[in-house]
Formats: C-alpha cells, structure tokens, sequence
C-alpha cells in the first residue's frame, strides 16, 4: 500500500469517528457548540472576576441563544468555567485560546435496597396415596414449599429503601 493511500485511509477514518460523535450529540448540545466563542469568554472573564461560574449570565446566554434552561445545559457553562477559570486571556489570541469542555459519557451502577410484595409459584412432585396423606405431610411440615422447584414471580408492589451509586467515567 503507497504511503498516500495510507494517509487517506487515515482520514477518512478519522471523519467517519468524528461524524459518529457529532451524531451522537443532541441538537441541544449542538446549540451549546455552535455559540459565539467571543460570548464564551466574555462568560468566561465575567466568571472570573466573580470568582465562580455565573448561573444568571449562563441563563441569560442561554435565552439569547434560543437554548432550553437546564441542569444539563447550565452544567456546561460550569464546565466552561471550572477548565478555563486558571487561564489569564490577554487580547491577543485570547478567543483561539478558549478550552470548550467535551461532554463525557459514565456509567452508573445502582445498589437499591429493596422490599417486594408479590407472589412465587413454586411446584413439588411427591408420591403419596391420597390427597389427604398430601395434605398431611404439609399439616406435619414434612412438605415445605421452598423444597419444590421455582416456577414464576409476580411483584405488585415494593418499597425501595437506601440507594448507594458507584459512578464512572468511560470516556
């Protein structure tokens, strides 16, 4: 393979993965990449001489740019903030300098704590005379329910208690 085939090969992967992940974008997160990075670090120095991430100028960008107000979209002028808070933007190159936070994806794992209410079918083949020899060694305990094979669940109500999260960052 010639050394310009294989460097074409490398770009066209290279668009194929990031077509994939600007697919994977909502368009809200779409609209949060598309604002004007002059906007950004105006935020961005507002913030700083603050001392903290701005959550009335983020709303208000927010409302300028015709994006919905929320927990996701102010978390990303808080991203802005928290990666470009240490950096001093002097006049030159100061835009071209701005870090936009990359969205990150994580895994969280659930332990929950729980009390269900419901029914277990169970089935138990036993040999017996009659019905009432049957009936008998259930009486005596001679038969137990948990001693036959589980069948089906049917859960109709639960009370759920302590919830402990285990959250990850993949990517």
């Amino acid at each position: 393979m010639k050394k310009s085939e294989i460097v074409r090969k490398i770009l066209t992967e290279a668009k194929k993965k990031n077509k994939s992940k600007e697919s994977e974008l909502t368009p809200t997160q779409k609209q949060l990449y598309s604002i004007d990075k002059e906007t950004l670090l105006d935020y961005i120095q507002t913030s700083q001489e603050e001392g903290k991430w701005d959550e009335g100028l983020a709303k208000s960008i927010l409302r300028t740019y015709n994006i919905i107000v929320n927990d996701h979209t102010l978390g990303f002028f808080e991203s802005l903030y928290d990666v470009n808070s240490k950096i001093d933007y002097k006049p030159v190159d100061r835009v071209e300098r701005i870090i936009i936070p990359k969205l990150k994806k994580f895994k969280i794992d659930y332990s929950v704590q729980m009390n269900k209410y419901g029914r277990e079918f169970w089935r138990q083949f036993v040999n017996a005379w009659s019905e009432q020899e049957v009936n008998n060694q259930i009486d005596n305990d001679d038969l137990n329910w948990w001693d036959g094979d589980f069948i089906d669940d049917d859960w109709y109500d639960s009370d759920s208690g302590d919830v402990d999260t285990d959250i990850k960052e993949i990517s």
